[in-house]
């Protein structure tokens, strides 16, 4: 993901030097793999995680830095420079499959002008390496970039009845896409359509027959969240990935439709004229609850060994999103006060609600890592592990080292083989009667259960202990023999018998001569 230093220093006013913030970025999780010049820019290559679809925006990185530089982000507000009428009287959706599309947006803006894009937009785009469009095409690419919201355009004046029908592809459907091919669907892709035909593979790509032009004058601004394995299905099916499907097949945030679209609307009033319609459609059944985790602020140190104070964690959290919903001393509760005191007792905890943006997050452990990135890695010591058995052996492994040492000064050579072996080998060992104690309540004497998958219900009964153990060891001995790499061999094995517990079972071996 390429991401400008000039727009993350509009978002958050940092001031480092570029190359001090890549280092900076890099130590907070974000690597970033290259940094190069471009156009009075620079711009940084960062290399995102899949399950980090906040980083493929400018504003996701935005939110890193403000935590770092303890700014808050300022996004521009989208106010569109003219309004005129309401949308329902221009278009209507029809969202068929809310389980592919929970939530899709339409607004409308009438009276624009097609032309090329400003400077300065054109050549954003072309740094973050984008070939600029026309003015419509670039916005709806700019604010993608901006907030991580792919949108599409559409000629309003082209789509059938004005209307689109968000739907399953029909059997053997075919759809041009903007990239000029004909492209077939299957039956379970989702699709945009109009009344007569798919207009748009959704989260993929736009259809070329009702694409904007240089005769277009009346613009529906679509915005959606789509399933992300749908869209990831769909991808790979077509084999066509694109800066959209990239987005929704991670993630895009469940509450920025309306935003995104807004701050679209608005520039296309700005740039390309005409007038928006006061509201937006927002077919949006079932919203869609953030997660709530708790986090014990003990558990930071815990797991990394670093001391971060309570106070210190809540502002790292609410700095990236988190809100705050519960926390006092021993989980008591109590709210932000109780939390200020925190500091001073242990076992204080907070419960917080994860941004819709977050969808990676579920787990306290996924919070701990979100304080112990801002708080430094880079602070984390190296100590060994705490271990409560440090210079002490255990009880078996006194009874191991001495069959060792009688066995080798037997003559024999230790071996290790699989533990494993084929069932056709159950009945060709048989322990010596007496050898094994008593197995656990219910088995025979010296008989271990080896449970098998349902594709191999031979390895489902029972079996002499030992079988592996002598198999391996005669297997091991013939292989040497037929190439020629000895004559005679002498070698053991030690293992452990019986079914009690390491600390008191009895060790055996297993011997070949």
């Amino acid at each position: 993901m390429k991401i400008s230093y000039n727009w993350l220093r509009e978002l958050t006013g940092v001031e480092w030097a570029p190359a001090e913030l890549r280092e900076r970025l890099t130590l907070r999780g974000l690597e970033v793999e290259g940094l190069e010049e471009a156009g009075g820019d620079s711009v940084f290559e960062i290399a995102v995680l899949s399950n980090r679809p906040d980083w493929l925006s400018h504003l996701g990185v935005a939110r890193e830095v403000g935590v770092m530089t303890g700014r808050d982000v300022a996004l521009p507000t989208p106010e569109p420079k003219k309004l005129d009428g309401q949308a329902t009287a221009f278009t209507s959706v029809d969202v068929q499959a809310n389980d592919l599309c929970p939530r899709f947006t339409a607004r409308v803006v009438r009276g624009v002008k097609i032309a090329p894009s400003p400077a300065w937009l054109a050549e954003r785009l072309q740094a973050m390496g984008l070939r600029p469009i026309n003015n419509v095409a670039d916005i709806t690419n700019f604010v993608m970039l901006e907030l991580g919201q792919p949108l599409h355009a559409f000629d309003l004046d082209k789509l059938n009845e004005s209307r689109l029908v968000v739907r399953r592809a029909l059997a053997d459907e075919q759809l041009k896409t903007l990239d000029g091919v004909e492209r077939k669907l299957d039956a379970g892709m989702l699709v945009i359509a109009d009344a007569a035909r798919a207009v748009a593979v959704a989260g993929v790509m736009g259809g070329a027959e009702t694409e904007i032009s240089d005769a277009t004058e009346n613009v529906l601004i679509e915005c959606a969240y789509f399933d992300p394995a749908s869209v990831r299905r769909t991808s790979r099916a077509l084999g066509l990935q694109t800066d959209a499907s990239d987005r929704f097949e991670r993630g895009v945030d469940y509450e920025g439709q309306l935003r995104a679209q807004a701050r679209t609307v608005a520039l296309i009033t700005e740039l390309a004229g005409g007038a928006a319609t006061e509201d937006a459609i927002d077919i949006y059944p079932r919203r869609i609850a953030p997660p709530t985790v708790s986090l014990r602020f003990d558990r930071v140190r815990a797991l990394t060994d670093l001391d971060v104070p309570p106070r210190e964690a809540i502002r790292i959290l609410d700095a990236l999103g988190f809100k705050l919903i519960e926390g006092g001393a021993n989980g008591s509760g109590g709210g932000t006060r109780a939390i200020e005191s925190s500091d001073r007792q242990p076992g204080s905890s907070a419960r917080f609600a994860a941004p819709t943006w977050r969808t990676d997050v579920t787990l306290e452990e996924d919070l701990v890592e979100e304080v112990a990135r801002h708080f430094g890695y880079e602070k984390i010591a190296d100590a060994l592990p705490a271990s409560t058995n440090i210079g002490e052996h255990r009880a078996h492994e006194g009874q191991r080292r001495a069959a060792r040492r009688a066995l080798a000064d037997s003559g024999f050579d230790e071996a290790i083989s699989f533990s494993f072996i084929d069932a056709a080998h159950d009945e060709r060992f048989e322990l010596s009667p007496g050898l094994v104690a008593e197995g656990a309540a219910g088995r025979a004497p010296g008989r271990a259960r080896v449970a098998g998958s349902g594709r191999d219900r031979r390895r489902d009964r029972s079996r002499p202990r030992g079988c592996a153990a002598r198999a391996g060891l005669l297997r091991s001995q013939g292989r040497a023999r037929s190439r020629g790499r000895c004559d005679e061999a002498r070698a053991a094995r030690v293992r452990r018998v019986g079914g009690a517990p390491p600390a008191r079972g009895a060790v055996g071996t297993s011997v070949v001569r």
